[in-house]
């Protein structure tokens, strides 16, 4: 697999690494929240506008981040699907998944299943009424 991702190295690194910047802008919001509220428990009342903004700032900059690196991700998809359905074992099991979707509700399949695990963790036998 990681030889199929080769052409696309460029891409994953730089979406690795949006992905981690973004991540910092997501943890640097609860935490200057946190201050924030201390600095108005503490009666420093002058440093919560700063907070304020650098809360905004912080949820800026994620979003700034988290745009391109969605787009980057869906431009990998794009390029690399053609590629993949190239190669014959991904092309059939694709074929075998199209003809399964004209007969079943994967959605409702995908609930059963759920169901049945909580029913299985719980040791209930019986699905739960409603």
């Amino acid at each position: 697999m990681l030889s199929f991702l080769t052409p696309f190295r460029r891409g994953v690194v730089a979406s690795l690494v949006l992905s981690c910047l973004s991540i910092i802008g997501t943890v640097a919001i609860p935490l200057l929240l946190g201050k924030a509220v201390d600095a108005i428990q503490s009666g420093e009342r002058s440093q919560v506008l700063w907070y304020a903004l650098a809360i905004v700032g912080a949820g800026v900059v994620r979003l700034g981040l988290s745009v391109p690196r969605r787009l980057l991700s869906a431009q990998a998809v794009r390029l690399a699907t053609p590629r993949l359905l190239a190669e014959r074992r991904f092309r059939v099991r694709a074929e075998e998944l199209a003809r399964w979707t004209e007969t079943h509700d994967g959605a409702a399949a995908a609930a059963n299943l759920v169901e049945e695990a909580a029913r299985n963790a719980t040791g209930r036998r019986e699905p739960a009424r409603q």
